[in-house]
């Protein structure tokens, strides 16, 4: 099946005082180690911003938020509106370790899912796969049908903002981050890592130090 990847770059980055996308993180601008990966595995490429001008030199699709100012649903609902796919593999741009095996696992599972629903003739298929772990869900970095866009779209008229919230109103299947973690050689503190402070930052460039020296 056909996967489109869609990247959200919006923010503010406020707490971090610029713009954590383009922040260095072994030798690369953290928004494009995510697109290298991700482009790797999926049959098309967006990316999610209000501001084209620092992504340009990516050669990507870029497209923004058609509700302003609404945080990540805004973003996943520009996605889904923009994609041509059943299936959409999304990812937030300050996770600095989420990689291509990672990607992978999680797009295999959902083609895994939907394999077995269509032999099934389900007549309530699944709507998202999202990673989960002890510490709860992971819907920054997840699998949507476009499917959902009639709810996610009344949701933002309605200013229901809240992200968790809303993936609890959806038919989601739920695949252990651990399992992730396995393909991809990652803890699960690493998988669900983002970035929102200037000690954030200097966290992740001192773990990619450390696994660049092993």
């Amino acid at each position: 099946m056909n996967v489109t990847g869609i990247v959200i770059a919006g923010g503010r980055s406020s707490r971090m005082g610029r713009n954590k996308a383009l922040l260095p993180i072994g030798g690369l601008p953290l928004i494009e180690r995510l697109v290298r990966e991700m482009e790797q595995i999926t049959d098309r490429l967006i990316i999610i911003s209000n501001d084209e001008a620092p992504y340009r030199y990516l050669g990507k699709e870029i497209i923004p938020d058609l509700y302003k100012q609404a945080g990540p649903l805004a973003g996943i609902h520009a996605g889904l509106s923009a994609s041509e796919s059943s299936w959409n593999l999304i990812t937030a741009c300050d996770m600095p370790f989420v990689n291509k095996a990672a990607l992978h696992r999680l797009r295999l599972e959902a083609e895994t899912i939907c394999a077995i629903e269509q032999e099934l003739s389900s007549s309530e298929p699944t709507e998202a796969v999202i990673p989960r772990n002890l510490d709860g869900v992971l819907p920054l970095l997840a699998v949507y049908n476009r499917s959902v866009l009639p709810d996610l779209d009344a949701a933002l008229r309605e200013e229901q903002l809240r992200l968790i919230p809303w993936t609890q109103t959806l038919r989601a299947a739920y695949i252990p981050a651990s399992e992730l973690c396995r393909e991809a050689g990652l803890t699960e503190e690493m998988l669900s890592y983002n970035m929102n402070r200037p000690g954030d930052y200097e966290k992740a460039c001192r773990i990619y130090e450390e696994l660049g020296s092993r």
